[in-house]
């Protein structure tokens, strides 16, 4: 099993439903009933559906800043359209993305180190983001992190394909935008640790998406907020994955 994720501009009107229907991936949607930096998040919800509508995705991967303005019923109806794996962050209402399951019965949160297997490729999940305060344990009803929780986490992934993964390391491409922190060094860690194929992940804003490499894996960090609407699309017949914004091709 391989990837190729060097980059190539295609054709936009290229459609995503060809042949097997691929994973779809998100991060930090921010489903807000509010403005922030002067874009309106109160169409996060809509626009993550029509997305999915267009794409038919076998099963969404959701590395969520989730946002707050979502409802139970919303949780319920998104995962009638498509099974959902998720991750939680700090942005997130963890009273109802708990006891949330999809149609098969299969919990839509996943547990720190755990292994689900998608449309044939080994998926490796750990929740959260490492406090940049250790004495931090909970913000908003979400659980902060330690590095021992995700090292704890990728000791058993050996052998996933792809990781998976809200926080993200430092990359080159981030220049000085970024500070060095522990929470950096740790994905780094974590990364090569359990040397995954592909490390999917969100959390910083440091543009639309970035895709690099660190040590022998592809990492791509993504961001789906409203400001950025990017989504990546992951098929393992092909062995590519598509960065799309909205309904336009980005990259593959």
């Amino acid at each position: 099993m391989f990837f190729s994720f060097l980059p190539s501009i295609l054709n936009s009107k290229e459609t995503l439903a060809e042949g097997n229907r691929p994973i779809m991936v998100i991060s930090g949607l921010h489903y807000e009933k509010a403005y922030h930096h002067r874009v309106w998040e109160g169409e996060a919800y809509r626009w993550l559906l029509r997305t999915i509508r267009n794409a038919r995705p076998v099963s969404l991967i959701a590395l969520w800043d989730r946002g707050h303005a979502w409802l139970p019923s919303d949780l319920e109806r998104l995962t009638d359209m498509v099974p959902v794996h998720a991750i939680y962050d700090n942005h997130d209402n963890l009273d109802i993305l708990r006891p949330a399951v999809n149609s098969d019965g299969t919990r839509v949160l996943a547990e720190d180190g755990e292994i689900r297997t998608i449309a044939g490729l080994k998926v490796g999940f750990i929740n959260g983001i490492i406090a940049s305060d250790g004495r931090l344990k909970v913000k908003d009803g979400v659980p902060r992190r330690s590095a021992e929780d995700f090292l704890s986490a990728a000791a058993k992934l050996a052998g996933v394909d792809i990781l998976a993964t809200h926080a993200s390391p430092y990359l080159p491409e981030y220049g000085r935008r970024y500070h060095l922190s522990e929470e950096f060094e740790v994905l780094e860690k974590v990364i090569n640790q359990v040397n995954p194929l592909l490390s999917v992940s969100g959390h910083l804003t440091a543009g639309p998406y970035t895709l690099s490499k660190l040590g022998n894996s592809t990492v791509l960090r993504i961001d789906s907020s409203q400001a950025e609407g990017q989504q990546a699309f992951l098929n393992n017949d092909s062995k590519r994955t598509k960065i799309m914004e909205d309904y336009d091709l980005v990259e593959t």
